[in-house]
């Protein structure tokens, strides 16, 4: 946020926002704010906003057209005696695919944007390879109760039993060719052989469906690698249609790596742990941090630390989540400080999720050198997701409006600038 002030108001690198030098000397920036009245504080919101519409139609588009195009009748099988290699993804893609119909199928967007999975070719090699065909009779199963006691009635067979046993009964009891008589003309579905089925029976849970990349960076971390591990994934983004991450240049992030804060973060994080499993955990946290996924849903630390409790992996979790958080704000306050600012302000978030001491925090400002983590700076408490930004009074009447979360449709939305107090009484008890 300061950085991005300070290239907004134009001010020379070496100087910070009160026009002092980064040096010892001193120094004043008469023209950094002269003209404040005719430059825009604004961003257009609404053009980021329709720029985001027509890229997302656009890339809709392109899928769709990906779509059309498909047809797994006409598909170029590998040889037979080709025996292709399937890697964690393609795997998670064919358990996904077990059961679709084909006239239906539109598999989700991710599967292209975000792993850059070709339905195509991928589909060709799980046919090719045994693993899955196309029929008609995974549709028995999608058909109501009555409507398979009605099937059972043709040839008077017992109407007793759960759905699976009916199904089961008529599977023994009728031909192949008796079955297509009564399914839906043309309708066919992608169905997992036995193969197929034992082979994802064995895929291990994850946070990406990636298990390669994930024990991949997994282990460039735990050996203090973490920029590598960082590029890693970097490399990866880059490689793939989607864009992830709001501008951001994935193709710059993997030959530059991460900043010195955060290289710094989670290296303390990971020195913190002291057992192996502890290191594993906190491997795993700052490699959801660098993928952007959310501690409480990393799936991967199950599977890397499956000697671990539950209890113990949660109370881990918590207790690096809380350390990094800690870690991040003492870094982000000495930036404020090298930069020249004195105060900041505590934000929390505006929806019905926040707790009532957080709400109580918001808004206020608090002089840097007083800060406390956890007295008047933020983590709270475990679970916090309050953060701090600079604050200069001289500009706050300038300060835009706030994103919060509507208490009735869940979606975001923009209020004005407002305190945790002033929304919950306006939106919650106002409503």
């Amino acid at each position: 946020m300061f950085r991005f002030l300070k290239h907004l108001f134009g001010i020379p690198s070496g100087e910070n926002l009160n026009g002092k030098t980064s040096g010892d000397s001193l120094g004043t920036n008469d023209k950094t704010f002269n003209n404040l009245e005719e430059s825009t504080l604004d961003l257009d919101i609404e053009g980021l906003d329709q720029q985001g519409r027509i890229a997302t139609e656009q890339r809709y588009q392109k899928y769709i057209d990906i779509l059309c195009r498909f047809n797994p009748h006409d598909l170029r099988l590998c040889p037979e005696s080709a025996e292709p290699h399937f890697n964690s993804v393609e795997l998670a893609f064919l358990k996904y695919i077990d059961g679709t119909s084909i006239k239906a199928f539109a598999p989700a967007q991710y599967w292209y944007y975000e792993y850059g999975l070709n339905y195509k070719a991928e589909i060709a090699k799980f046919i090719s390879a045994g693993l899955l065909l196309i029929s008609p009779l995974n549709d028995i199963e999608k058909k109501t109760i009555p409507q398979l006691k009605e099937v059972l009635r043709i040839k008077n067979l017992p109407l007793s039993g759960k759905k699976s046993e009916l199904i089961r009964r008529i599977y023994s009891n009728f031909t192949e060719t008796e079955i297509e008589t009564f399914l839906p003309k043309g309708e066919e579905y992608y169905i997992l052989t036995e193969k197929g089925k034992e082979l994802v029976a064995g895929l291990k849970k994850s946070a990406t469906k990636n298990l390669e990349l994930e024990d991949h960076c997994i282990e460039l971390i735990l050996n203090n690698k973490i920029n590598e591990a960082y590029k890693a994934v970097a490399a990866f983004r880059a490689s793939v249609p989607g864009q992830s991450g709001l501008g951001i240049d994935w193709n710059e992030e993997k030959l530059k790596g991460l900043s010195k804060r955060y290289l710094s973060t989670y290296q303390k994080m990971l020195n913190y742990a002291k057992s192996d499993d502890e290191r594993k955990v906190a491997a795993c946290c700052i490699l959801c941090e660098v993928m952007g996924i959310p501690h409480k849903k990393c799936l991967m630390i199950n599977r890397v630390c499956d000697s671990t409790g539950k209890e113990f992996l949660d109370k881990l979790i918590e207790r690096e989540t809380l350390l990094a958080m800690k870690q991040a704000i003492r870094e982000e306050l000495k930036e404020y400080k090298q930069d020249g600012i004195t105060q900041y302000q505590i934000l929390a978030a505006l929806d019905t999720e926040t707790c009532p001491l957080c709400g109580k925090m918001d808004s206020k400002v608090f002089n840097i050198s007083e800060a406390k983590i956890g007295k008047n700076c933020p983590p709270f408490h475990s679970g916090c997701r309050c953060c701090i930004t600079p604050f200069i009074p001289e500009y706050d009447d300038l300060a835009g409006p706030r994103a919060a979360r509507d208490p009735v449709t869940g979606k975001s939305i923009t209020v004005p600038m407002m305190s945790y107090t002033e929304w919950y009484k306006k939106y919650i008890e106002g409503k």
